[in-house]
């Protein structure tokens, strides 16, 4: 894992700029008709909740990636397995918004280029960043996440000014109930763009402060809902629900209505900026995920990876459809088919997993009763040995060794009764004998022979 660290507007900028990807500009939650924006607002509420359970594991396991506490809450193989599906989904999923932007830029403004060119540009810019790593990504998300907040802004005054939004064509709120909102949540919204912040787990360990870097995570999609929200609105407001259904990109037809005389026009130039800027994040993000994912799983390094992948990338962006219709046709059967398995059941999985590993965790100690033993080993009861070890009864031993009764002995070693002995040589009876030669009876033997005689109390 890098060891670089992001700050948490880095991370905000980051989590802001992927959510809005290629949401912003298509006809997100429209099934739900002119109630579109409630749809969303569910979907961010899920969002909020998805973004919690793992924000519990990431605090579980602050340091490591999911691809591997997965293994310690599953067991080895199952969880090494739930990680490989995670990943091949991740990339799976860069590959189809690779071919999401490309596809759109291409519809919009490069019409006559080859679909392999914008994608290989594309894949080329986010590799060379990736390459860079995770923190200069970052660093590069709060520039351009201003520049698309400004063109938000300028957009929005622009129609203002122009006098093409009609409000009353978003009225009545649920005037055909409730029941499509909750459809168009349930086979749309919660998974769209929403649940796809489970990419974030990933990051969330390289957040330089945690508890600032989690708030500015659910900060990210409170603001992004708003955002997609407001947008749905203003297509409706401006272009009615039966243009903003039948276009595939209806917040370019908006803006293209906003003109100033003929001083300003063709504005939906800045929705193709948009485009680009947060499509690119999107990729980058899924791409980045799907490499540290496998090397953690495979043990490599990911830089050794970001070519070869970005060549896969490049091939599922090109086979995964024949043409814009189909793609986003099969996007909505994945969408609702398959996603729920790794943004509803994996994670609820996942959550029960942690919740069970934390209760072992707090209640796994092994302190005895009546706090006889401490953490580091066995101590015996009463207090009576100390922590370095065997200490005899009524304090008549020193922690250094064998000091005998009546403290006839020092602790330096063997000396004789009386005192008549002296610590540094030539102790004997009367001093008449050396320490180098046999000390003789009145010291009745040295140290190096075992000391004999000594009066001992019983232990």
């Amino acid at each position: 894992m890098e060891k670089n660290r992001i700050t948490s507007f880095q991370f905000f900028s980051l989590m802001l700029l992927f959510q809005l990807g290629t949401s912003l500009v298509v006809n997100l939650g429209m099934r739900a008709g002119k109630d579109a924006w409630i749809s969303i607002l569910l979907g961010m509420g899920y969002g909020l909740l998805l973004f919690g359970i793992f924000v519990f594991l990431y605090k579980l396991f602050p340091e490591i990636l999911p691809t591997t506490y997965v293994r310690k809450l599953l067991g080895k193989h199952v969880g090494w397995v739930i990680g490989l599906l995670y990943t091949v989904f991740f990339i799976y999923q860069t590959g189809r918004d690779l071919r999401d932007g490309g596809a759109l830029v291409l519809s919009t403004a490069l019409k006559q280029t080859p679909l392999i060119v914008a994608n290989a540009l594309m894949i080329m810019s986010v590799a060379y960043a990736i390459h860079k790593g995770i923190e200069v990504l970052a660093r590069t998300a709060v520039i351009f996440a201003v520049v698309v907040v400004l063109i938000g802004g300028f957009s929005t005054i622009l129609l203002v000014l122009s006098g093409v939004i009609e409000i009353e064509r978003v009225f009545p709120v649920l005037g055909e109930g409730l029941r499509p909102v909750l459809e168009t949540f349930i086979r749309q919204s919660y998974a769209f763009p929403f649940s796809e912040i489970i990419t974030f787990s990933m990051i969330l360990p390289y957040l330089g402060n945690a508890k600032t870097g989690v708030k500015a995570g659910y900060i990210a999609i409170l603001v992004s809902g708003i955002i997609l929200s407001y947008t749905s609105v203003i297509n409706v407001a401006v272009l009615g629900v039966d243009m903003v259904q039948r276009s595939p990109l209806p917040l370019m037809t908006t803006i293209s209505k906003a003109s100033i005389s003929d001083f300003i026009q063709r504005n939906d130039i800045l929705i193709v900026m948009t485009l680009i800027i947060d499509d690119f994040f999107k990729v980058a993000v899924y791409f980045y995920v799907a490499l540290v994912g496998t090397a953690d799983l495979f043990k490599m390094d990911y830089r050794k990876l970001i070519y070869p992948m970005a060549l896969l990338v490049l091939f599922i962006s090109l086979v995964v459809a024949k043409s814009l219709p189909e793609h986003l046709e099969e996007g909505a059967i994945i969408l609702y088919r398959f996603t729920p398995l790794f943004f509803v059941i994996i994670p609820l999985i996942l959550y029960a997993a942690g919740w069970i590993y934390k209760i072992r965790k707090a209640s796994g100690g092994g302190q005895g009763a009546d706090a006889e033993q401490t953490q580091s080993g066995g101590q015996q009861g009463d207090s009576e040995q100390t922590q370095s070890g065997g200490q005899g009864a009524d304090a008549e031993q020193a922690q250094g060794g064998g000091q005998g009764a009546d403290t006839e002995q020092a602790q330096g070693g063997g000396q004789g009764a009386d005192a008549e002995q002296a610590q540094g040589g030539k102790q004997g009876a009367g001093a008449e004998q050396a320490q180098s030669g046999g000390q003789g009876a009145d010291a009745e033997q040295a140290q190096g022979d075992g000391q004999e005689g000594q009066q001992q109390k019983p232990k």
